[in-house]
């Protein structure tokens, strides 16, 4: 038997502490709080650095933590799935480099208990 614990950051429960699942809304609403956007400008076709900052992490989160494909997420953002391809080596190439950058994304997932031992 495999000890998933250890797997946690790749396929984390996610739900809430209290037992509600969490969905791609509350990903993007708690993403977009995190960056001071809203979610339009988050999901917008804008180039600024604070909206892609904040679309690339919420792209990451949705894809890599809710489970969705790449071109499933891409639809959410109007973009295809090599954006999100792209999305998810910039977030871990930044995770890798920026300690700011690497705990503001552990306190986003921590603060909203979604991501249940997640540690990166």
């Amino acid at each position: 038997m495999i000890n998933q614990s250890k797997f946690l950051w790749f396929a984390p429960s996610a739900y809430y502490e209290g037992g509600q699942p969490v969905t791609i809304d509350t990903v993007l609403n708690d993403v977009a709080h995190a960056f001071n956007v809203t979610k339009k400008e988050m999901t917008s076709k804008s180039r600024k650095r604070p909206f892609t900052d904040a679309r690339h992490l919420a792209m990451y989160l949705i894809n890599q933590h809710l489970n969705r494909t790449q071109e499933a997420t891409g639809e959410i953002f109007d973009r295809d799935h090599s954006t999100v391809n792209h999305a998810n080596k910039s977030v871990n190439n930044r995770m890798d480099t920026d300690k700011k950058y690497r705990t503001l994304v552990n306190k986003i997932i921590v603060k909203n208990n979604y991501f249940k031992n997640y540690e990166r």
